[in-house]
């Protein structure tokens, strides 16, 4: 009788282990990149002439959600003003509309090595860094981190300029964050 009842209590202490270790949910993993949101962003520079007019001068870039870039390395004119414009993609959907529509809590930081290879940028859109105005000064290679900022407060005083060093202050998340590879001749 003893023995029967060591025997039931081993039994249910084993189905009670069994339970629990099935009943765990394997999670799946984090993927832990800035872009994940993200299946695809295109870049497109075009060159602009002295008087701001567009040409048919086109450098365009493709991240995947990895921030893999192709091609790896794209070549600029040294000295000029681009038009820069971001595709952002969601399952193969463009889907500037709905960063667009969410203007108040989106905005792209751009941050050049060297620091003097962007001159200037200058926002064409409600402040948020899909389309702007870009100047490059300088020969060589230039890396230029693009980080959009989703959640900030874009009236903070460290939200103002594109390239604020202390853009966290602003508050918000990354959505967003690739480096652009070029070469400046």
């Amino acid at each position: 009788m003893y023995f029967n009842k060591i025997s039931k209590g081993i039994l249910f202490s084993g189905l009670l282990a069994t339970l629990a270790v099935a009943s765990c949910k394997k999670e799946d993993p984090h993927h832990n990149h800035d872009n994940e949101e993200y299946d695809k962003i295109k870049i497109h520079l075009i060159s602009l002439d002295a008087a701001g007019n567009q040409s048919q001068d086109t450098v365009s870039i493709e991240y995947d959600a990895h921030g893999d870039a192709s091609p790896a390395l794209s070549t600029i004119q040294a000295n000029k003003s681009y038009r820069m414009l971001i595709e952002l993609y969601a399952h193969d959907e463009l889907i500037n509309n709905e960063i667009i529509a969410d203007a108040a809590e989106h905005k792209f930081f751009f941050f050049a090595t060297p620091s003097s290879a962007i001159s200037n940028y200058v926002y064409n859109d409600d402040n948020i860094g899909l389309d702007g105005k870009v100047t490059f000064s300088g020969l060589g290679n230039i890396k230029v981190q693009a980080l959009l900022r989703h959640g900030l407060d874009k009236s903070h005083a460290d939200a103002q300029a594109y390239n604020s060093a202390n853009y966290q202050n602003a508050g918000g998340s990354n959505d967003i964050n690739i480096t652009l590879d070029l070469k400046a001749e």
